[in-house]
């Protein structure tokens, strides 16, 4: 799944993955469930890329750590850049 969230609970974790960043977004945008701790989420993905996905998932959840992965051999960097945000 192009993205996954977890979720501190009861000494454990909650995961939750979702196909589409759309669909993440619409999850990070409530208030039902656990607060996230984490989101993982792929470079690539149907309907908008992981940055894309990032810079609008840090606007609904600033404290929340992002994690972008890829199996892409080439550099993403300087085709598009990163956001303001991510940690290097």
């Amino acid at each position: 799944f192009p993205v996954t969230i977890f979720s501190s609970v009861n000494n454990g974790f909650r995961v939750i993955a979702f196909g589409r960043g759309a669909e993440a977004l619409r999850y990070l945008a409530g208030d039902s469930g656990p607060s996230p701790g984490v989101v993982v989420t792929d470079l690539k993905m149907p309907g908008m890329d992981g940055l894309e996905f990032i810079t609008q998932a840090k606007v609904l959840r600033p404290f929340t750590p992002m994690i972008l992965i890829t199996a892409f051999l080439f550099s993403y960097r300087p085709y598009r850049g990163f956001p303001s945000q991510a940690s290097m």
